[in-house]
């Protein structure tokens, strides 16, 4: 009991520490959003990209941990919202853990790997695919 919470406060310090690290090398320029404001057609685009991206990460979820529970839409949606999230500001795999443990889900270790190995295979085909689309429809050559 006393090391769970020993291991989440070192795990929270940890995070605070990259996270004001990390924001020091951020740079934040508000012409940027002026951009967006006066290109309402580049904002809708970047809102009709973002659903269409997590709708699959959510189908992709409710796939892959079907054997182990069955989990509704919306459920598979928060968690991997939150897990994204998650994954911006902690640790690697934080957002990974998060998911398994806001479903519920008891798995084994060697079952969640198993589930992430083929996560992240999907993920690279489709983003293999993506780029050989966007390839095949530019006039830019790669000489070789």
């Amino acid at each position: 009991m006393l090391f769970n919470k020993i291991k989440y406060f070192v795990s929270l310090i940890v995070s605070i520490y990259l996270f004001h690290r990390i924001s020091k090398e951020i740079y934040f320029n508000v012409d940027q959003l002026i951009i967006l404001k006066d290109n309402f057609l580049l904002l809708l685009f970047f809102f009709f990209l973002f659903l269409p991206i997590f709708y699959f990460l959510t189908l992709k979820l409710m796939i892959l941990v079907n054997h182990i529970k069955q989990i509704n839409f919306y459920e598979s949606f928060k968690a991997s919202i939150i897990a994204f999230n998650y994954n911006l500001f902690l640790p690697a795999k934080s957002g990974d853990f998060f998911r398994f443990k806001y479903l519920d889900l008891k798995i084994s270790f060697k079952n969640f790997f198993n589930i992430n190995i083929i996560e992240k295979l999907v993920s690279f085909l489709i983003l293999f695919l993506l780029v050989v689309y966007c390839y095949l429809n530019t006039k830019f050559k790669i000489l070789l």
